[in-house]
């Protein structure tokens, strides 16, 4: 069920890397949260208009939300986050030895009411 959100901006150098990404992330998911691989979902979005900073092309951001139903604690949470920050950094390394790399993982659980099918 967890949902993956990825929102970075254009200049991003590893772009080739976002589904590479996404299949590690879903592994982080499976192993720590835990939950099933079928269940999590991913998506990435580009933003060609953003403003980091002093506004320099040399400022790049990501960012990471993932939503989870409710119930695991801040330990797991913690520990989620730290793993996918850890693997940003891996897998955008090129963007990061290039560019001035802002990077942030937001862990939220869903509302209580929520639906699926």
């Amino acid at each position: 069920m967890p949902h993956l959100v990825l929102e970075y901006s254009s200049n991003i150098i590893d772009k080739n890397q976002i589904n590479t990404f996404f299949k590690n992330a879903h592994e982080i998911l499976v192993k720590d949260l835990p939950t099933k691989l079928e269940s999590c979902k991913s998506r990435a979005y580009e933003s060609d208009k953003y403003y980091v900073g002093n506004g320099s092309h040399d400022n790049a951001f990501i960012h990471l939300s993932l939503k989870i139903l409710p119930g695991r604690s801040k330990a797991i949470k913690d520990l989620v986050a730290k793993s996918l920050f850890d693997l940003i950094t891996n897998t955008f390394s090129q963007t990061i030895k290039e560019l001035y790399l802002h990077i942030s993982v937001e862990v939220d659980d869903l509302s209580n009411v929520y639906f699926k099918g």
